[in-house]
């Protein structure tokens, strides 16, 4: 299965549980996709897979970033980078870095950088149908993983 379609939230809060299994900390996300293609509802699902709170999540193209407290391993210094590059015409210096083990780093609009894109463990790329579902798609490192989980859990 090349893609998958998300017809409501309640399909978007289903992936992030599995995306949530897979990924890891220290690993760096792109989320690819027009404006509205649900990037930012998919950052918020995946907080609350990862035991945060959804009520902070919002679209960080104003602010460039947000941090998420997540609870998970019982380890309390976990935590949730969440980046919006829409503005930006190159990564600002804090990209430059790999995130440290106990940062999931996500990144809209990853591919406003040749850095960040090299960085990516994982582009999860969101496009929305004339019928309001979107249809996801992966690649990168952890692309084969991500949908070998996903074509059991949401066929």
């Amino acid at each position: 299965m090349d893609s998958i379609i998300l017809r409501s939230i309640s399909d978007t809060a289903r992936l992030a549980r599995i995306l949530a299994t897979v990924l890891r900390f220290g690993e760096v996300v792109g989320l690819q996709g027009d404006l509205g293609a649900g990037k930012t509802t998919l950052v918020r699902c995946l907080v609350v897979a990862l035991n945060g709170s959804e009520r902070h999540v919002a679209s960080p193209s104003f602010a460039l970033q947000h941090e998420y407290p997540v609870a998970v391993d019982k380890i309390p210094s976990r935590k949730v980078e969440h980046w919006d590059l829409y503005r930006v015409r190159e990564a600002p210096d804090e990209l430059h870095e790999p995130p440290d083990t106990n940062t999931l780093r996500l990144i809209e609009w990853p591919e406003r950088s040749s850095l960040v894109m090299q960085q990516l463990q994982l582009l999860v790329h969101m496009t929305v149908e004339e019928t309001g579902q979107r249809v996801v798609r992966f690649s990168g490192l952890r692309g084969d993983e991500v949908r070998a989980l996903q074509f059991s859990v949401l066929s």
